[in-house]
């Protein structure tokens, strides 16, 4: 469960730190922070988000000089978890001597979902809504999964028309484009469009975003503030009986009878998909609230999802640490 967390913006000369008996996880949105490390400062900027074992000291600060955006040039997010012990996987990075992991983030979209996650996760935290220590759970996980979801991307990347193609989609899921003005967008004919994602996503184009919907209906639905009629109209479709027939049709039960299925926790924790159900084959994917990353790392299965953890001495040198 999450324990303590804060979402600041700082100037130069700021600095933190303590002992905590808790994961924490870190992440600097903006601008460069810097960890006081016995090996080195570690430079903290959106390309990385660090982990530290519980009951280890952790100080950071701006460094005087440091680069950053006005008006508010340094923003952090951090939170301290106390994990389950089936959580482990989630926490399972490269560690060194002092607890420190250090999690490179690729990717900019990768970077954004961490960051939308960590501020959703402290948000509902500080949130007096029913469930909201629940939900903030899960939105901690999802960016961790994130993270994860990054490490197997960078062995093995999707194709670059895929990768805009989630883009695009991800930001029409109330008015879905077709399968033409997707590809018109990505710079490819429909056909190759519809052929590298099949292969890539293990899924068709049109499966795919329905399924995307839906998961965004089940969000709405979870929330408890809108009626069905208003959570179609929400999504895009005219006729809520038609959007309820679809929401039968991939989650299985009418939305006004949908309850979060029992092992949605358990999933978050595990840090990957259950098993499709008998006879569904690759089709078969269970709709999850991480649906995205669920089917992206469901496709990536790289020996091993671990990459070396860069050495604190090796990238001091930014900070001017020594």
């Amino acid at each position: 469960m999450i324990v303590r967390g804060a979402h600041n913006t700082f100037q130069a000369g700021h600095s933190s730190g303590g002992t905590f008996d808790a994961w924490t996880v870190h992440y600097t949105i903006r601008g460069d922070v810097a960890m006081r490390h016995p090996d080195g400062d570690l430079a903290c900027g959106p390309d990385q988000v660090i982990l530290v074992e519980p009951r280890r000291a952790i100080s950071w600060f701006v460094p005087p000089g440091a680069k950053g955006t006005a008006p508010a040039p340094w923003e952090v997010v951090w939170l301290h978890y106390q994990a389950a012990p089936e959580e482990a996987t989630l926490f399972a990075y490269p560690r060194d001597r002092q607890g420190y992991s250090l999690i490179p983030i690729h990717h900019e979209m990768h970077r954004a979902r961490v960051a939308e996650g960590l501020r959703r996760a402290l948000e509902l935290f500080q949130s007096s809504l029913y469930g909201s220590a629940g939900l903030a759970e899960c939105a901690l996980r999802e960016s961790l999964l994130w993270c994860r979801v990054d490490q197997r991307m960078a062995v093995n990347p999707l194709h670059p028309v895929v990768d805009e193609a989630l883009r695009v989609i991800d930001q029409h899921l109330a008015a879905p484009l077709t399968s033409t003005e997707l590809a018109r967008r990505c710079g490819v004919s429909r056909s190759k469009l519809l052929a590298l994602f099949t292969r890539e996503m293990g899924v068709p184009f049109r499966v795919y975003c329905e399924r995307q919907r839906m998961r965004h209906a089940q969000q709405l639905l979870q929330s408890g503030h809108l009626t069905v009629k208003q959570i179609a109209a929400e999504l895009g479709y005219a006729d809520p009986k038609y959007f309820t027939r679809r929401f039968k049709h991939t989650a299985g039960s009418l939305p006004s009878g949908w309850k979060p299925r029992r092992h949605a926790a358990a999933e978050c924790a595990r840090g990957g998909p259950p098993p499709a159900p008998p006879g569904k084959g690759r089709h078969g994917l269970p709709l999850q609230p991480l649906d995205i990353a669920s089917a992206i790392a469901a496709k990536r299965q790289p020996a091993s999802p671990q990459l070396p953890m860069r050495r604190p001495s090796a990238i001091s040198h930014r900070l001017g640490g020594g």
